[in-house]
């Protein structure tokens, strides 16, 4: 049983990397990607530098259940606004900043 979850997984990762993308431009991706059969998608976060990119890695960018997302630049950060599917006040987004 073990060895069929860890060849699933590992095609899944391999074969459909990502599944939705919400916001990419020249500077950001922002994606949700295959983890494993038995753990949810994650989001992602890339930032692009010419054809190369890194995933931004930090603990306070923790995303689920995305419904909508505007991103702004000012010098050399990203405002990243977030509404989710179960926002108790829908007029405020929680916000992310990302150094660039």
């Amino acid at each position: 049983m073990i060895g069929f979850i860890i060849v699933a997984s590992l095609l899944g990762q391999l074969f459909n990397p990502v599944d939705k993308i919400y916001y990419e431009d020249n500077k950001l991706r922002i994606q949700s990607s295959f983890v494993g059969v038995m753990a949810p998608r994650r989001i992602k976060v890339y930032k692009k530098f010419g054809i190369f990119e890194k995933e931004y890695k930090d603990e306070n960018l923790n995303f689920e259940d995305i419904d909508s997302i505007k991103v702004d630049y000012k010098n050399d950060t990203a405002n990243m606004y977030i509404w989710y599917e179960y926002n108790e006040n829908p007029n405020k987004p929680e916000e992310f900043k990302i150094k660039l």
